[in-house]
């Protein structure tokens, strides 16, 4: 073989060698981007998630403070059955409610009780 053509066939191969590194780089840069792609997708549904955590939170500390104050409204109102401000009152004290509320809640328990 003479030098010219074991030259074409170094150059060639070395083209080919370069051929496949530049294919396998691009699948590997292809997969690296999906790859990214999903932690950023990812990433997005984590926040949204937050949010919505936040905000379900706030609605639960909502609705609890509206059920104190049902319950405070309940007890305190002269035109409600007694059974029904009792059943209230008994509410309200479990869930840690005082102050003005609770004492009168245990007077009228006391003129209910004797």
């Amino acid at each position: 073989m003479s030098e010219g053509a074991i030259a074409a066939i170094i150059t060639a191969a070395g083209a080919l060698a370069l051929a496949v590194w530049n294919t396998i780089d691009k699948i590997i840069e292809r997969r690296q981007d999906k790859k990214n792609g999903r932690k950023e997708q990812l990433d997005r549904i984590e926040q949204k998630q937050d949010k919505q955590d936040q905000r379900l939170e706030r609605l639960e500390e909502h609705s609890e403070l509206q059920y104190m104050s049902l319950l405070r409204l309940t007890v305190m109102d002269s035109d409600m059955p007694m059974s029904e401000r009792l059943i209230a009152g008994k509410e309200y004290l479990a869930r840690k409610g005082n102050g003005d509320v609770k004492k009168f809640y245990e007077d009228l328990e006391r003129k209910v009780n004797g």
